[in-house]
This record gives C-alpha cells, structure tokens and sequence, in this order.
C-alpha cells in the first residue's frame, strides 16, 4: 500500500493511501489496539479547522480511491469512492448533462468523502441545500474496522437510521466514510446575478424581510461588505439559475420588486460574466491575508444585525454574508486588540448565540489561546449523547482525536 508524505497541521509519523476497502479495514483494525490516532486527510482543504492535538498518528488519504462506482444517469444518482474530487465529479456528470448543485470551496481538490465529513457547502445552499440533502447512500469504515452501509443507490428506499445525515458533518469521528451515492439534478442552462448596493443596515434588513415574499426563488443571497462598507450594508448579490425564460423572468420580476422598494439594480451579470464573482464567493471563506477567519451561523432575519456588530467590533474585518441562510464568514487581517478570549468569548459568542445561533473559528494562523468553548462558541449540542455515541463508532477513541467538539 503506498504512502506518501502530506503537509498539513496533524503531527503525523506517516501517511497511508489504500486502495481498497480491505487495506483501510487493516490499517484501522491494526491501529486499535494500540489506540494509535488515525487522521483522515481528504485533500487536506479543511485540515486549519479544529483544535492543535499533540498525539502523533497516522495519516489516512483516500486519494487512490477515486472510481466511478455505479452511474445509472436516467435514474439520476451516482455512486463513487470517496477520494473522487469535486470537480472530476461534476466533469463526469456533464456529459449526461447534469449536476451535483454544490461549491464547496477548493472544489479543484475536495474530495468527496471530505465534502461530506464536513457537510461543506457554499453560497447556493440557499436554493439548494447543503451535501447532507443530496446523500441518499454511503459505505464507511467506523473505529474498530468494521464496514458499514446505510441508504441506498435509489432516491426511493427505506434505510431504517439516517446515518447519511449522521455521518454528515462529523468530521471523520465516526467512521471513514468509502463510498457515497448521491442523488442528481439536471444541469441549468442559464445563470444571472443581479448585484444591489444598500449602504444603510435597517433598510437592508428590511430588503431581506420582503425577499421572504418575493415571487422569484434565488439560489443565492449574498451580501458582500469590506472594512469600507458602511455599517450593515454593502453589496447585496442575487443569483438565479434554470431555463433562459426561467431566468429572464426572475430578473424582470426581481428588478420590478426592487424598484417598489426603492431601489436599483447596478449590474446585471449573465452566464459566463457570472464565474468570477461565483467563484469569490465559493473562495472568501478559505481565501486572502487573515491571521483568524470565523463563521457565524444566525437566524436568517438576524443576520445584518450580526454583520453590523461584527463591523462595530472589528473595524478591519472583510465579510461576507450568505444573507439568505443566516450565515457571515469573517476574515481578519490582524488579531483584535481585546485579544481573542475577550472578541469571542466575551461578545461575539454571546452575541450568535442570543441571536439563535452560534460562532466557529474557522482558521487561526498560531492555534494559541484555541479551547473548545472558543472553536465551537455557543454551539448548543448535547455532549454526552455526542460522546456515547462516538464510542459505540471509535470504542478506542482513534478517530481525530482531541481535534472536535464530540472528542
């Protein structure tokens, strides 16, 4: 079985690449009884996120397993292994023209198996969802080497535990995930974004409470606001994706609903003129000069309310907002002058969570001062019922530990 040296933030002492089922259930049945840690790697796009572990383990790349298992397209699913790449995926399902309606950053390197661990969506799952709604099957490996399937290769199937959605988001504590079936859509043949400037916060709260209302259905609010924005404003993005008479219609529709608020469309971008500005927003959140970058999750009618106090607290920060989910990601260029205990701890976690969500830190260039409470602020889960399950996955804990809220 070949290794292979991987950089990456996991003190690890090698790097082990099966290429089948039967060579991961050795590594893992080997690896338990000397309750030696084992890393799943991906394609290392997510490794930043989670807390420094000082445990030396071994490294577990799936990259050699990256086949098309089974595609019957008039069915519209499709089976492969879990070290495929996003975009290889998508490639192959564009000869039959159709789509996986994701963009998980880093898409050129993220592997699918990694996708779902993590549950890593973009901007579109406001039209679409996020990779746990299109799992309708997977095969995985859990902590003592036993395989496991759950779902099935068909949209319509009785699979008794959803541990689709379990496994979905879990960050490979659970188990390591080999294979995944997901169910397909037909490829849109037209794009458009429709870009807004409001520069003042309770007039763009009150824009985002008549979308609620609006006839035309986007697959992506976005509001964009650097440190220049005016506080709680900034450039709202509208995306539309269908048929060319599907889209022009929502364009016309949008347009005629924004005039009635008062407002005017600056541009309007259309299929090719679309790519730069999807792909800066599928980026912002893995991308540019930060030293702490973070995520903060709200109730959708909250989320100008948190973006303003963001800009309030941290006058350099860049954000920005899934407006339409309740999501602001953060980059910041330099570390807050309260320190980070204080930023996150003592205002910005108090804040997500009395707004009915919660904060992550998605990425911290030095790892010091990181707790748990810190990582994962105000995230409301109910430990116990977290670790007990874990261990009836990972009984010798082997499994990223120390890294994740449930280790």
């Amino acid at each position: 079985m070949p290794t292979t040296n991987h950089e990456c933030p996991l003190p690890l002492v090698d790097t082990i690449c099966p290429s089948t089922e039967e060579e991961l259930i050795a590594v893992l049945k080997a690896a338990g009884p000397k309750k030696q840690p084992v890393y799943p790697l991906g394609a290392g796009t997510g490794l930043q996120m989670g807390l420094p572990v000082t445990r030396e383990g071994i490294g577990l790349s799936l990259a050699a397993m990256d086949r098309v298992v089974e595609y019957p397209a008039r069915d519209m699913t499709i089976t492969v292994e879990a070290g495929m790449n996003f975009d290889q995926l998508q490639n192959t399902l564009r000869a039959e023209g159709q789509w996986l309606p994701l963009d998980p950053p880093c898409a050129s390197r993220a592997q699918v198996g990694g996708i779902v661990a993590t549950n890593a969506g973009g901007p579109r799952r406001f039209g679409y969802g996020t990779p746990r709604e299109f799992v309708i099957g997977i095969r995985a490996i859990d902590g003592r080497g036993v395989p496991f399937q759950a779902g099935g290769r068909v949209v319509k199937n009785v699979a008794g535990y959803d541990f689709c959605r379990l496994l979905s988001g879990s960050r490979g504590t659970l188990a390591i995930i080999t294979q995944v079936t997901w169910k397909l859509r037909p490829r849109p043949r037209s794009c458009a974004i429709l870009m807004v400037r409001i520069d003042d916060g309770k007039r763009a709260e009150n824009w985002l409470d008549r979308l609620n209302t609006s006839r035309t259905t986007p697959v992506a609010v976005q509001l964009e606001a650097g440190s220049s924005e005016a506080i709680g404003g900034g450039i709202f993005g509208i995306a539309y994706e269908g048929t060319s008479v599907e889209v022009d219609w929502q364009i016309d529709q949008m347009g005629a609903e924004l005039r009635e608020a008062g407002l005017t469309v600056e541009t309007v971008l259309r299929d090719a003129e679309t790519q730069e500005t999807w792909s800066r927003w599928q980026e912002f959140a893995v991308s540019g000069d930060a030293v702490v970058r973070f995520r903060a999750h709200v109730l959708p009618h909250s989320t100008v309310q948190m973006l303003r106090s963001i800009q309030e607290l941290l006058p350099t920060a860049q954000i920005l907002a899934q407006a339409g989910s309740g999501i602001v990601d953060v980059r910041l260029p330099n570390y807050p002058s309260d320190g980070l205990t204080q930023t996150f701890t003592k205002n910005l976690t108090p804040l997500a969570m009395r707004l009915g969500g919660h904060l992550t830190l998605t990425y911290h260039a030095t790892g010091q001062e990181l707790t748990h409470e810190m990582m994962w602020g105000g995230a409301t889960v109910p430990w116990q019922l977290m670790r007990s399950l874990q261990r009836q996955f990972d009984p010798n804990g082997i499994l990223n530990p120390q890294r994740f809220i449930s280790s």
